[in-house]
């Protein structure tokens, strides 16, 4: 029995430390890349990862078999779980993880996910990555912007910039920088703002960085009123109808949302398909996916949209299920907990998602 619970207890321990300690690959501000290698694809900011969750209560327990071990990847797994489990095997950056992640997102690849090219890449640019090769990243980055996908767009984009696996060329790009932007991926939007403020034209530079803005970097906003400070009035108004031309050649913001909003679903499929399948029991693809972005939706609902923050609403969710976040006096002490407006969002969840496998182990 004390094994049984030591091991759910390593279970909220993976489930939420990764999460708490930006283990996970930070997405760019379009919602949709992992952050590139330096060496080839530049870092988009970030937000601050969320602080460490502390369990200084829970006994040790022994560890669990690796994932990479364990996850299954073939061609007879759905295409969303592929990415899922490659997503989170991508996350661990160890040898045999990477290794793994591989052969799930190239089968995710097959199966239709372009988004999987843009992993791939990543994979493959990276010196400590597994088979550190910028040529090989370089045509999963073609491959995937022959279907328009705008992470591959800024990954092509940056190899052209820095001469990773392909000649350096400014002119190409510049066009594939300007597709992604236009794709509607806001780190490419945030670049040509960059790029525009470095070769002094303000007036470009003002109007990418608030586009870039309006689409979710979480930095233009600020570089905008930087650059906004420096303009004369004549200059500003000039900027605001450069933005309005650009907006015109522009994916719409509510179909870029939609399209970011795809690809955090498909992420936390992946770890609820790893730490909570039972919450996917006799699931298809359609299905999984209704389910987990109804409990995404819901968050957002609540104010709840950092990734470590949807992790621990998830957890909740797992170790109980769907009326401990409802508040609908079920598990009053979970409500208790969620509705305490004293404590910060971040560490009521934490708090909640600990209780809550307390009350799961109890019940049990």
């Amino acid at each position: 029995m004390r094994n049984t619970l030591n091991a759910r207890r390593a279970r909220l321990r993976r489930a939420l430390r990764r999460h708490a300690n930006g283990v996970l690959v930070v997405l760019t501000a379009a919602g949709c890349a992992p952050l590139p290698p330096p060496s080839t694809l530049p870092a988009a900011d970030a937000e601050p990862a969320a602080a460490p969750m502390v369990v200084t209560a829970l006994a040790p327990a022994p560890p669990p078999p690796p994932y990479a071990d364990v996850v299954q990847c073939d061609a007879r797994v759905d295409a969303d779980l592929l990415f899922g489990r490659g997503h989170e095997l991508f996350q661990e950056r160890m040898p045999a993880s990477l290794t793994k992640a591989s052969r799930c997102l190239t089968l995710a690849a097959s199966k239709g996910d372009d988004q999987a090219l843009c992993y791939l890449a990543a994979l493959h640019s990276d010196p400590r990555g597994i088979d550190p090769d910028p040529v090989k990243a370089v045509r999963y980055l073609r491959q995937g912007s022959l279907t328009g996908n705008p992470c591959t767009e800024f990954g092509l984009a940056n190899a052209y910039i820095t001469g990773a696996g392909v000649s350096r060329n400014t002119r190409q790009a510049q066009t594939w920088m300007l597709r992604s932007a236009q794709h509607g991926y806001a780190a490419a939007q945030y670049m040509l703002g960059t790029q525009a403020e470095a070769r002094r034209d303000p007036i470009t530079a003002w109007a990418w960085l608030a586009i870039a803005t309006e689409y979710g970097h979480p930095q233009a906003g600020v570089r905008q009123q930087a650059v906004d400070g420096a303009l004369t009035a004549r200059q500003r108004t000039q900027a605001q109808a450069r933005a309005t031309q650009l907006r015109a050649t522009l994916m719409p913001v509510p179909e870029a949302r939609a399209a970011r909003t795809r690809r955090e679903v498909l992420e936390f499929v992946g770890y609820v398909d790893r730490f909570f399948p039972e919450l996917y029991a006799g699931m298809g693809e359609r299905q999984r996916y209704a389910r987990t972005a109804s409990w995404i939706a819901r968050a957002g609902n609540q104010g709840i949209v950092a990734e470590a923050d949807v992790a621990a609403y998830l957890t909740i969710i797992g170790f109980l299920d769907e009326d401990a976040v409802r508040g609908n006096g079920r598990y009053p002490e979970i409500d208790r907990i969620l509705g305490n407006v004293g404590m910060p969002m971040s560490d009521r969840l934490k708090l909640a998602a600990e209780r809550a496998q307390a009350l799961q182990e109890t019940a049990r």
